[in-house]
Protein backbone atom coordinates (compact mmCIF):
# COMPACT_ATOMS: atom_id res chain seq x y z
CA UNK A 1 0.00 0.00 0.00
CA UNK A 2 1.47 3.49 -0.73
CA UNK A 3 0.54 6.29 0.72
CA UNK A 4 -3.03 7.07 -0.21
CA UNK A 5 -4.15 4.38 2.50
CA UNK A 6 -3.03 7.12 5.37
CA UNK A 7 -4.90 10.33 6.67
CA UNK A 8 -3.38 13.03 4.81
CA UNK A 9 -0.20 11.26 3.44
CA UNK A 10 0.98 11.00 7.36
CA UNK A 11 2.77 8.48 8.26
CA UNK A 12 1.51 5.45 10.64
CA UNK A 13 -2.03 6.94 10.48
CA UNK A 14 -5.05 5.08 8.50
CA UNK A 15 -7.64 7.38 6.37
CA UNK A 16 -10.98 6.14 8.30
CA UNK A 17 -12.91 6.33 4.97
CA UNK A 18 -11.18 5.02 2.88
CA UNK A 19 -9.61 2.00 5.37
CA UNK A 20 -12.32 1.88 8.52
CA UNK A 21 -11.03 -1.79 9.47
CA UNK A 22 -7.39 -2.19 8.56
CA UNK A 23 -6.83 -5.04 10.98
CA UNK A 24 -9.96 -6.81 8.65
CA UNK A 25 -8.88 -5.78 5.86
CA UNK A 26 -5.48 -7.64 6.48
CA UNK A 27 -7.07 -10.80 7.89
CA UNK A 28 -9.32 -11.17 4.45
CA UNK A 29 -6.40 -10.89 2.82
CA UNK A 30 -4.62 -13.27 4.87
CA UNK A 31 -7.46 -16.15 4.40
CA UNK A 32 -6.81 -15.51 0.71
CA UNK A 33 -3.13 -16.50 1.08
CA UNK A 34 -2.04 -12.31 0.55
CA UNK A 35 0.16 -10.25 2.73
CA UNK A 36 0.11 -6.50 3.23
CA UNK A 37 3.18 -4.58 3.25
CA UNK A 38 2.55 -0.78 4.16
CA UNK A 39 4.27 2.15 3.39
CA UNK A 40 6.10 4.02 6.34
CA UNK A 41 7.84 7.21 4.44
CA UNK A 42 10.36 8.72 7.62
CA UNK A 43 8.71 12.44 7.00
CA UNK A 44 6.49 12.69 9.95
CA UNK A 45 4.02 15.70 9.55
CA UNK A 46 5.29 18.77 11.50
CA UNK A 47 1.83 18.69 13.37
CA UNK A 48 1.83 20.42 16.95
CA UNK A 49 -1.61 20.49 18.83
CA UNK A 50 -3.11 18.10 16.02
CA UNK A 51 -3.36 14.59 18.41
CA UNK A 52 -0.54 13.48 15.76
CA UNK A 53 1.15 10.94 18.06
CA UNK A 54 4.22 10.41 15.88
CA UNK A 55 5.08 14.11 15.78
CA UNK A 56 3.76 14.60 19.43
CA UNK A 57 6.07 11.75 20.91
CA UNK A 58 8.84 12.17 18.86
CA UNK A 59 9.06 15.91 20.24
CA UNK A 60 9.01 14.69 24.06
CA UNK A 61 11.75 12.69 23.30
CA UNK A 62 13.85 14.57 21.19
CA UNK A 63 14.13 12.66 18.72
CA UNK A 64 14.47 14.81 15.01
CA UNK A 65 16.83 16.49 13.30
CA UNK A 66 18.19 20.58 13.95
CA UNK A 67 19.41 23.14 11.86
CA UNK A 68 22.54 24.59 12.79
CA UNK A 69 20.72 27.20 15.41
CA UNK A 70 19.14 24.34 17.37
CA UNK A 71 15.85 24.77 15.49
CA UNK A 72 14.43 21.79 14.76
CA UNK A 73 14.91 21.13 10.49
CA UNK A 74 11.52 21.22 8.68
CA UNK A 75 11.27 20.20 5.00
CA UNK A 76 8.49 19.54 2.42
CA UNK A 77 7.13 16.41 1.37
CA UNK A 78 3.99 14.48 0.93
CA UNK A 79 2.18 15.26 4.51
CA UNK A 80 3.51 19.10 4.30
CA UNK A 81 5.36 20.58 6.52
CA UNK A 82 7.80 17.45 7.84
CA UNK A 83 10.14 16.80 10.43
CA UNK A 84 12.61 14.40 10.26
CA UNK A 85 14.25 11.18 12.36
CA UNK A 86 17.85 11.66 13.87
CA UNK A 87 18.41 7.72 12.98
CA UNK A 88 21.92 8.46 13.88
CA UNK A 89 20.70 7.77 17.62
CA UNK A 90 20.16 4.47 19.19
CA UNK A 91 16.91 6.02 21.23
CA UNK A 92 15.77 7.58 18.32
CA UNK A 93 16.06 3.99 16.38
CA UNK A 94 13.84 2.37 19.40
CA UNK A 95 11.55 4.95 19.07
CA UNK A 96 10.85 4.81 15.07
CA UNK A 97 10.31 0.74 15.22
CA UNK A 98 7.98 1.54 18.87
CA UNK A 99 5.52 3.42 16.45
CA UNK A 100 4.72 0.09 14.36
CA UNK A 101 3.11 -1.41 17.22
CA UNK A 102 -0.65 -0.77 15.72
CA UNK A 103 0.21 -1.56 12.78
CA UNK A 104 1.51 -5.32 13.14
CA UNK A 105 -1.15 -5.76 15.35
CA UNK A 106 -3.59 -5.02 12.98
CA UNK A 107 -1.52 -7.75 11.30
CA UNK A 108 0.88 -5.72 8.59
CA UNK A 109 3.24 -8.18 7.28
CA UNK A 110 5.77 -5.77 6.47
CA UNK A 111 6.99 -2.19 5.62
CA UNK A 112 8.11 -0.10 2.70
CA UNK A 113 10.38 2.69 3.69
CA UNK A 114 10.27 5.07 1.32
CA UNK A 115 11.94 8.57 0.28
CA UNK A 116 14.60 7.77 2.72
CA UNK A 117 17.61 9.60 0.76
CA UNK A 118 16.27 11.39 2.58
CA UNK A 119 14.27 13.02 -0.42
CA UNK A 120 12.82 16.62 0.21
CA UNK A 121 10.60 18.93 -2.12
CA UNK A 122 11.28 22.57 -2.56
CA UNK A 123 15.54 22.23 -2.52
CA UNK A 124 17.89 22.81 -5.33
CA UNK A 125 19.57 19.46 -4.27
CA UNK A 126 16.27 17.37 -3.62
CA UNK A 127 17.26 16.41 -0.22
CA UNK A 128 17.68 18.19 2.89
CA UNK A 129 20.29 20.80 3.95
CA UNK A 130 24.11 19.53 4.60
CA UNK A 131 24.33 21.43 7.61
CA UNK A 132 21.51 20.10 9.03
CA UNK A 133 23.27 18.86 12.64
CA UNK A 134 22.80 14.83 13.67
CA UNK A 135 23.60 14.05 16.99
CA UNK A 136 25.64 10.29 17.03
CA UNK A 137 24.88 8.21 20.03
CA UNK A 138 26.03 4.72 19.10
CA UNK A 139 27.45 2.14 20.93
CA UNK A 140 30.91 1.98 20.45
CA UNK A 141 31.37 5.45 18.86
CA UNK A 142 32.43 8.78 20.63
CA UNK A 143 28.78 10.71 21.11
CA UNK A 144 29.05 13.58 18.76
CA UNK A 145 27.23 16.13 16.36
CA UNK A 146 27.87 15.76 12.79
CA UNK A 147 26.29 17.16 9.65
CA UNK A 148 23.91 15.62 6.84
CA UNK A 149 27.10 16.17 4.54
CA UNK A 150 28.64 13.01 6.57
CA UNK A 151 25.63 10.89 7.35
CA UNK A 152 23.57 11.63 4.31
CA UNK A 153 24.83 8.15 2.57
CA UNK A 154 24.15 5.90 5.38
CA UNK A 155 21.18 7.91 6.60
CA UNK A 156 18.52 5.33 4.52
CA UNK A 157 20.05 2.43 5.71
CA UNK A 158 19.83 3.76 9.52
CA UNK A 159 15.93 4.33 8.75
CA UNK A 160 15.28 0.24 7.55
CA UNK A 161 17.68 -1.01 10.14
CA UNK A 162 15.29 1.17 12.85
CA UNK A 163 12.18 0.01 11.07
CA UNK A 164 14.05 -3.86 10.99
CA UNK A 165 15.07 -4.25 14.74
CA UNK A 166 11.13 -2.91 15.43
CA UNK A 167 9.22 -5.23 13.68
CA UNK A 168 11.94 -7.57 15.26
CA UNK A 169 10.60 -5.74 18.94
CA UNK A 170 7.74 -6.46 18.49
CA UNK A 171 6.58 -9.93 16.80
CA UNK A 172 10.05 -11.88 17.54
CA UNK A 173 8.30 -15.31 16.07
CA UNK A 174 7.92 -13.68 12.81
CA UNK A 175 10.17 -13.41 9.85
CA UNK A 176 10.78 -9.27 9.66
CA UNK A 177 10.22 -7.86 6.05
CA UNK A 178 11.43 -4.34 4.70
CA UNK A 179 11.70 -2.43 1.88
CA UNK A 180 13.72 0.24 1.19
CA UNK A 181 14.52 2.80 -1.52
CA UNK A 182 17.91 4.07 0.15
CA UNK A 183 20.43 2.00 1.75
CA UNK A 184 24.11 1.81 2.03
CA UNK A 185 26.82 -0.98 2.68
CA UNK A 186 25.76 -3.14 4.84
CA UNK A 187 22.27 -2.70 4.46
CA UNK A 188 21.43 -6.29 3.19
CA UNK A 189 21.10 -6.92 7.06
CA UNK A 190 18.11 -5.07 7.39
CA UNK A 191 16.32 -4.51 4.17
CA UNK A 192 15.27 -5.68 0.49
CA UNK A 193 15.70 -3.02 -1.87
CA UNK A 194 15.01 -1.71 -5.31
CA UNK A 195 15.84 0.31 -8.25
CA UNK A 196 13.35 3.23 -7.70
CA UNK A 197 11.10 4.95 -9.35
CA UNK A 198 12.28 3.66 -13.49
CA UNK A 199 10.39 4.66 -16.26
CA UNK A 200 8.46 1.83 -18.72
CA UNK A 201 10.97 2.20 -21.65
CA UNK A 202 12.96 -0.67 -23.03
CA UNK A 203 16.50 1.52 -22.21
CA UNK A 204 15.02 0.90 -18.24
CA UNK A 205 14.05 -2.54 -18.68
CA UNK A 206 17.79 -2.93 -20.20
CA UNK A 207 19.65 -0.71 -17.52
CA UNK A 208 17.64 -2.91 -14.41
CA UNK A 209 19.60 -6.24 -15.61
CA UNK A 210 23.12 -4.78 -14.53
CA UNK A 211 21.73 -2.68 -11.58
CA UNK A 212 20.49 -5.72 -10.23
CA UNK A 213 23.96 -7.52 -10.93
CA UNK A 214 25.35 -5.49 -9.19
CA UNK A 215 23.50 -4.98 -6.27
CA UNK A 216 23.86 -9.33 -6.37
CA UNK A 217 27.96 -8.81 -6.22
CA UNK A 218 27.49 -5.63 -3.55
CA UNK A 219 25.97 -8.24 -1.74
CA UNK A 220 22.51 -7.32 -2.17
CA UNK A 221 21.10 -11.02 -2.74
CA UNK A 222 17.65 -9.21 -2.28
CA UNK A 223 16.55 -6.79 -4.69
CA UNK A 224 14.11 -6.13 -7.92
CA UNK A 225 13.28 -3.44 -10.13
CA UNK A 226 9.41 -1.90 -11.20
CA UNK A 227 8.21 -4.40 -13.56
CA UNK A 228 6.65 -2.81 -15.99
CA UNK A 229 8.28 0.79 -14.73
CA UNK A 230 6.67 3.29 -12.80
CA UNK A 231 6.33 6.00 -14.95
CA UNK A 232 4.55 5.91 -17.54
CA UNK A 233 2.40 2.74 -19.17
CA UNK A 234 4.17 0.30 -20.86
CA UNK A 235 3.45 -1.43 -24.50
CA UNK A 236 1.91 -5.23 -24.33
CA UNK A 237 5.42 -6.05 -25.98
CA UNK A 238 7.64 -4.55 -23.25
CA UNK A 239 5.27 -5.95 -20.29
CA UNK A 240 5.54 -8.97 -21.68
CA UNK A 241 9.46 -9.05 -21.88
CA UNK A 242 10.01 -7.14 -18.40
CA UNK A 243 7.40 -10.23 -16.78
CA UNK A 244 10.08 -12.50 -18.28
CA UNK A 245 12.93 -11.19 -17.48
CA UNK A 246 11.49 -10.22 -13.39
CA UNK A 247 10.42 -14.13 -13.49
CA UNK A 248 14.57 -14.90 -12.75
CA UNK A 249 15.00 -12.23 -10.08
CA UNK A 250 15.04 -12.40 -6.45
CA UNK A 251 12.01 -10.05 -6.16
CA UNK A 252 8.85 -9.15 -8.50
CA UNK A 253 8.14 -6.06 -7.92
CA UNK A 254 5.03 -4.01 -9.20
CA UNK A 255 3.41 -1.19 -7.66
Amino acid sequence: MDIDYQDRNRPFTTNPATFPDLPALSRDLRQQGLRLVAITDLALAAAPDQGYAPYDSGIAGDHFLKRPDGSLYVGQVWPGPSVFPDFTRRETRAWWGSLYRDFVAAGIAGFWNDMNEPSIFETPTKTMPLDTQHRIAEPGFAPRTATHAEIHNVYGMLNSRATFEGQRQLAPNERAFVMTRASYAGGQRYAVTWTGDNSSTWNHLGLSIPMLLNLGLSGFAYSGADVGGFIGAPSPELMTKWIEVAAFTPIFLHK
